[in-house]
């Protein structure tokens, strides 16, 4: 797509450029190639790649540089309250059929504290992001002191031990009920390493692991007749980056109460792609909607992050940075979380 100058801007100095490409599809790493290595392009934005590649098409290409802007977003699990593998009245993953063994909070605990979130910064992200421990982080005083995260193998296996999942052999079961999940995310390099990370681990504790990919076109769209999206959420566990998109949280927060359910019956429109619901937390959401003062209106927020995280609704793994490439002449100013990163470029300039 070609965008072509104003002659009537509104400055009269600016824009910079008589017109501007832009190039979708593709891949993280081919985009960040044009930039680092090749020059093809100048600019080149959510990079979830390698660290380590970054580095080496940096280092090697010598046309371009690795930034990161501030983030309010975090790579997560999501949990499926729902059983994928049952169907009811034409519908599966349906609120008529609770998950075999996810409804269970001690199972849910146990996949969260067996997730080595450090590794998976340490050496894939390291610049590009931060152990996770909230869903909501960004601004920063509705950032939550409350919920940490732990990586303990061993007690995660004891509180499966406790809850009654019993190994046999090298997998755990509770009766006739086998703790084996479908693990889903996107194709991406990045992510399918961090699928790998957290997979050891819990086949360590005795949970069966299965890892899916999805192309990025189909995970994330809106198609209602595409079983594969991630509203569908056909799977027990799935993988994405979701994260607050204003100052003001609130349309990011009433995203996970019990009306935003993504269901037949919304066509999967709902944000809600856990099928989670939660009274507290739907309360809490409530309340928001009439609370104007900033104090109390922080603490709502930290109220209902720690409802959601202390449920393993979700589990944080990475909160990630904005991360972009671009060419060593071209100067784009300051990045923002609460904008697209084009969000000042009549002000770009070499």
């Amino acid at each position: 797509m070609t965008y072509s100058i104003n002659p009537t801007f509104r400055d009269q100095q600016a824009p910079f450029f008589d017109s501007i490409t832009l190039k979708g599809g593709g891949d993280a790493p081919s985009a960040a190639r044009a930039v680092l290595q090749t020059g093809d392009y100048d600019f080149a934005w959510n990079l979830q790649v390698d660290a380590a590649v970054l580095d080496q098409l940096e280092q090697s290409g010598g046309k371009g540089v690795v930034e990161t802007a501030p983030g309010a977003s975090t790579e997560r699990l999501l949990i499926n309250f729902t059983d994928p593998n049952k169907e009811v009245d034409g519908e599966r993953s349906s609120l008529k059929a609770p998950h075999p063994f996810l409804v269970d909070k001690a199972v849910r605990q146990a996949l969260a504290l067996a997730c080595d979130r450090q590794t998976v910064v340490d050496t894939l992200y390291k610049k590009a992001g931060a152990v996770g421990h909230t869903i909501l982080f960004n601004p920063p005083q509705y950032n939550s002191p409350n919920t940490k995260s732990e990586f303990n193998a061993q007690k995660a296996e004891q509180l499966l031990e406790d809850a009654g999942y019993k190994k046999s052999g090298q997998y755990r079961a509770k009766g006739n009920v086998q703790l084996s999940v479908v693990y889903q995310t996107t194709v991406n390099a990045v992510r399918q390493k961090t699928q790998q990370v957290v997979k050891d681990t819990w086949e360590k504790i005795g949970v069966k692991t299965e890892l899916k990919s999805i192309d990025s076109g189909v995970f994330f769209s809106s198609d209602a007749g595409n079983p594969d999206t991630g509203a569908h959420f056909y799977t027990d566990i799935e993988m994405f980056t979701d994260g607050n998109v204003s100052p003001d949280p609130y349309s990011y927060m009433e995203q996970y109460t019990t009306g935003q359910v993504a269901q037949k019956a919304n066509q999967w429109s709902g944000n809600n792609y856990m099928r989670w619901s939660n009274k507290d937390y739907d309360d809490t959401i409530d309340q928001l909607k009439r609370e104007f003062d900033p104090t109390k209106r922080a603490q709502l927020f930290i109220k209902a992050n720690d409802i959601h995280i202390n449920d393993y609704a979700q589990i944080p793994l990475v909160h990630r940075a904005g991360v972009f490439g671009r060419a060593k002449n071209l100067q784009v100013g300051p990045r923002t979380a609460w904008d697209s990163n084009l969000w000042n470029v009549a002000n770009w300039k070499r």
